[in-house]
C-alpha cells in the first residue's frame, strides 16, 4: 500500500483512508485487531478491494476464513472441556451418592437386626427371623434390596 499511498495518481481520499488504516506498522496492526475483534472487516477490506487492487479480496478472505476457523475451534474446545468437566463431576456425584447411599442401607440393616435380635446375643435365632419376616413393611424394604423374604 505505501506505493498506492505515495502515488498522486490515485484519488486522494482513498490514499488519505488507506495511510489511516495501513499507513505503517502500528496503524495497520490497531486496523487488523480492530476488523477482527468488532466484526467489522468490510469496512476496512472492501474500499482497499474496489479502489485499490482485487486481490485484497483474496488476502481478507483468507484472514476472515482462517481467522473465523480458528475462533470457532478455540469455541468449541471451551465448550467441549466444559462438558467433559461437568459429566466428571456428575460421575464423581454418583459415586458419592451410591456410596452414601450404600453407608446408609448399612446404617439401617443393623439397626434393623440390632431390633430384630431380641435376646441380645448378636445372633438372630430362627424365631426371631421368623419375627421379623413376618412384617410387611420388612417384606417390602428386602425387596427393594432384592431380597425375597417371601421365601424365607
Amino acid at each position: 500500500l505505501h506505493e498506492f499511498i505515495l502515488d498522486s495518481a490515485n484519488d486522494l481520499s482513498t490514499r488519505h483512508m488507506a495511510n489511516r488504516y495501513f499507513g505503517n506498522g502500528f496503524k495497520s496492526l490497531w486496523t487488523v485487531f480492530e476488523f477482527t475483534f468488532s466484526g467489522c472487516w468490510p469496512g476496512y477490506a472492501r474500499p482497499l478491494v474496489e479502489e485499490v487492487h482485487w486481490l485484497y479480496a483474496l488476502l481478507f478472505a483468507l484472514y476472515v476464513t482462517t481467522v473465523i476457523f480458528a475462533m470457532t475451534r478455540v469455541i468449541s474446545a471451551l465448550f467441549l472441556k466444559e462438558t467433559i468437566s461437568k459429566a466428571a463431576e456428575d460421575t464423581e456425584m454418583m459415586v458419592w451418592e451410591r456410596d452414601k447411599s450404600t453407608r446408609n442401607m448399612e446404617r439401617d440393616l443393623v439397626a434393623l437386626f440390632q431390633i430384630a435380635d431380641t435376646n441380645g446375643d448378636g445372633l438372630l435365632t430362627e424365631q426371631e427371623f421368623e419375627s421379623l419376616l413376618s412384617n410387611e413393611k420388612i417384606k417390602l424394604w428386602l425387596g427393594m434390596l432384592g431380597v425375597d423374604g417371601s421365601d424365607a
